[in-house]
């Protein structure tokens, strides 16, 4: 160092340092050489922070990529930094290819899973010889092992995505590899809490793991939904780290701490945060959704079972989720040696979703079978699987005043265990069968009672749908100005903190009814269009299903009238954020002119 140092103490010159994480160690000497060379600058390549005194950190990003949503032509696309590459590289063992309308998606969807980074897009490029744009795709749901090239001139490290994620894997310390693979696991990021969850175990601070793996290039920081900070891998790395699992100093204690940790976390968002609960699934859900398939696989039926039980109600609002979780079902229920009490939480998870698919007969079997395996002394479940019976009875036809019957001793039950909430799901159910019966004003009490259930259970939710049911009443007996108002205050409040259509389509109805019942042609025509658009979108709606039916019916009889099926069919092409200010200049209009 000091003959280095007494060469260049007196030049001017910038020193270009490459591939510095090899050598971290020597890092004092750069400070060194600085203070006694000051006409020399130094530009460091490396994969790792140096976090030295005057130290400017410029990250690299990936390449630029195109998004997904844009419609680009082929000219437009070559402009990214990522596709131009994939071009070149691939004229390099294939001097025709060129960039058309028939490869375009496929050469901008390899770009967009690889996420922009160089080395992968090149290694998948070298592949166009042999396969187009389409089969390379194909193979990326194991880019690993495809992503590889021979030459004798190839530097090891670059040769495959796996010698590069090698290299810089043997850099790690113990715990910060035990670290990267835990991270790997997780699907769509994970949150500050996920992490410290995950390494809790470990002998390090996970905070300090957690900044170490993004000094060294290996995670990424960004924000989610909710606005909150979240972390990323790009997809070749989780996929490496996916590949290794097993190198998991205990891989199924970890993958059963991950379940335990996201089941806690859903049931704080449930509890506490369900007015985000929209954008926590979209942050979240793939990891939820791992979480249960792999306790599927694995046989873990009380960790699916509790984290289903916290899920299920927004999962099951998508046909898509339910499907799913009806194929784990069946994988587990055929699973021998389980306990009566597992059988039977599963057995009315298949009947929730049997309902849900307005599978009446099926639902009802799968309830009464959850009864019977239930074991004494689990009142809890007993009422959830009393209040499923009651709501599938009060569908296949039994007498109104039996179902009722069924509704008040849930009821009772609820109130004896202290689930204060739960027993105000079960004043909505006696209010909407009231309600079906025409008995208003008992159904118009019963909401009341659920308020303020809600409101001394401090669950704003519930208190919105009991605000909800009495607006829906207002609408029956002719108060509709009345109903407007509260219709769009509720519509306004839960849209602005959830953004998710499938929270509110109660609301679509509600304002359909309204319009029905006003004669106001165009706007039951644009409902009707909304209400088309998110049915075949599989979203299913919240409320009384008859009102559903009811307003189905009755605007089908509208069809074909002046006007109707034009606007019917601009109600179908609106965006989620379209249609919700539709309904709430309607809503607002309407209730500011009968008010």
């Amino acid at each position: 160092m000091d003959q280095l140092c007494e060469k260049l103490e007196d030049y001017q010159a910038l020193l270009v340092l490459d591939n510095f994480e090899q050598v971290t160690e020597a890092a004092p000497h750069i400070k060194t050489l600085l203070q006694r060379c000051p006409g020399i600058q130094i530009l460091i390549s490396s994969r790792h922070i140096l976090r030295l005194d005057g130290e400017h950190e410029y990250p690299v990003p990936t390449m630029g990529i195109p998004e997904a949503t844009r419609n680009l032509t082929p000219a437009v696309a070559q402009q990214y930094e990522a596709v131009s590459l994939f071009i070149e590289r691939a004229r390099s063992v294939k001097p025709d290819f060129a960039l058309d309308s028939d490869n375009l998606q496929d050469v901008m969807a390899i770009c967009r899973q690889l996420d922009g980074m160089p080395l992968a897009i090149e290694l998948a490029a070298s592949r166009i010889r042999m396969l187009g744009p389409g089969k390379i795709l194909e193979r990326l749901h194991n880019s690993i092992d495809f992503l590889k090239r021979r030459g004798n001139s190839v530097v090891k490290r670059q040769s495959s995505m796996e010698a590069a994620i090698d290299w810089s894997f043997d850099l790690l310390e113990p715990e910060e590899r035990e670290a990267f693979l835990r991270f790997g696991q997780c699907r769509g990021g994970w949150s500050i809490n996920a992490a410290e969850d995950l390494l809790a175990d470990l002998e390090s601070d996970p905070f300090e793991l957690l900044e170490s793996l993004i000094d060294k290039s290996l995670v990424r920081m960004g924000r989610g939904e909710t606005g909150e900070e979240r972390y990323f891998m790009l997809n070749v790395l989780a996929e490496y780290c996916r590949n290794r699992g097993s190198a998991l100093s205990d891989q199924r204690e970890f993958l059963l701490r991950y379940c335990a940790h996201y089941t806690g976390q859903m049931r704080i968002a449930m509890d506490t945060r369900f007015s985000e609960i929209g954008a926590i699934l979209r942050d979240e859900g793939a990891n939820v959704e791992y979480a249960m398939d792999w306790c599927t696989r694995h046989g873990e039926i009380d960790a699916f079972s509790q984290m289903l039980g916290i899920v299920y109600n927004p999962w099951f609002a998508y046909k898509t989720s339910r499907d799913q979780v009806d194929r784990w079902l069946a994988a587990l229920l055929g699973i021998d040696g389980m306990t009566d009490y597992q059988r039977a939480r599963l057995l009315r998870f298949r009947g929730v979703i049997e309902f849900y698919d307005r599978r009446m007969n099926q639902a009802r079997d799968s309830f009464i079978a959850a009864k019977h395996f239930l074991p004494p002394g689990n009142t809890e479940d007993e009422a959830a699987i009393m209040n499923n019976l009651a709501l599938v009875y009060s569908r296949l036809g039994m007498p109104p005043e039996e179902v009722l019957e069924l509704h008040d001793a849930c009821h009772r039950l609820r109130l004896e265990i202290g689930s204060v909430r739960t027993a105000a799901q079960s004043s909505a159910n006696t209010a909407t069968l009231l309600r079906s019966m025409g008995r208003f004003e008992e159904a118009r009490r019963a909401f009341e009672r659920m308020e303020d259930e809600a409101r001394t259970a401090d669950d704003p939710m519930y208190v919105s749908w009991a605000r909800r049911g009495q607006a829906e009443i207002m609408a029956e007996t002719g108060e509709l100005s009345q109903s407007a108002n509260i219709a769009a205050a509720e519509l306004r409040n839960l849209w602005n903190k959830i953004e998710d259509i499938s929270a509110v389509t109660a609301y679509v109805i509600l304002a359909g009814r309204i319009a029905l019942q006003a004669g106001r042609r165009e706007t039951v025509a644009l409902i009707a269009g909304m209400v088309a658009s998110l049915e075949e979108r599989g979203v299913s709606f919240g409320g009384d299903t008859d009102v559903l039916v009811r307003f189905r019916t009755e605007s089908d009889e509208l069809a074909g009238s002046a006007g109707f099926d034009s606007s019917r069919e601009s109600g179908m092409a609106m965006s989620d954020p379209e249609k919700i200010n539709s309904l709430l200049s309607f809503l607002d209009l309407f209730g500011g002119e009968t008010g």
